[in-house]
């Protein structure tokens, strides 16, 4: 299933009721708006399954349920992760905090951990924009981050530098980019 056209029956800021060929699907909603009762509306939908449930999804956008998609695949993440990212931030600045890589905004945005929001951008930007970081470049990431630098401004530093570096001058250079930041 990957979409229901029905009517909406009952709905409120957390769930609605969408009734489809006399069959009611209740779940949870991924967007604000509310609309229009016993109106035809097309949405789009996830099922989502683990040991502990199984809940719809619904989505008013068919970008918004692919990216959910994606994210849910991460383990630890689950339902409760959609909803703070999509109900407080829109498909475009979520996509371009992706490609920005900053965990900062998402981490304010939508109140999720550090972690979680590293886990999510990395996720995105392997799937939409096939980018990764080798072993080299996580000792990196890491080691910095130890070191007390923001993860965005890590993630920003690496970007341009020559991964045929040693580690050591992959490192140091970071640091030079990260340190120009500051001025």
């Amino acid at each position: 299933m990957y979409c229901l056209e029905g009517y909406i029956l009952e709905q409120d800021e957390e769930c609605l009721l969408l009734k489809v060929n006399q069959i009611g699907y209740k779940g949870f909603k991924i967007f604000k708006e509310n609309f229009a009762l016993n109106k035809l509306k097309l949405l789009y939908v996830i099922n989502y399954k683990n040991e502990y449930s199984n809940d719809l999804l619904f989505f008013e956008s068919k970008k918004v349920r692919d990216l959910s998609e994606l994210i849910l695949n991460i383990k630890n993440i689950g339902i409760s992760t959609i909803k703070k990212i999509f109900k407080n931030v829109s498909e475009e600045n979520f996509i371009k905090i992706c490609k920005e890589q900053d965990i900062n905004t998402l981490n304010k945005i939508s109140n999720l951990s550090e972690s979680i929001c590293k886990k999510v951008i990395n996720e995105i930007r392997f799937k939409l924009f096939n980018e990764k970081y080798n072993l080299k470049q996580m000792n990196v990431i890491n080691s910095l981050n130890k070191l007390g630098y923001k993860l965005s401004d890590i993630y920003k530093s690496i970007q341009n530098i020559d991964l045929n570096l040693s580690e050591e001058i992959l490192l140091s250079k970071a640091i030079l980019n990260l340190n120009n930041y500051g001025n």
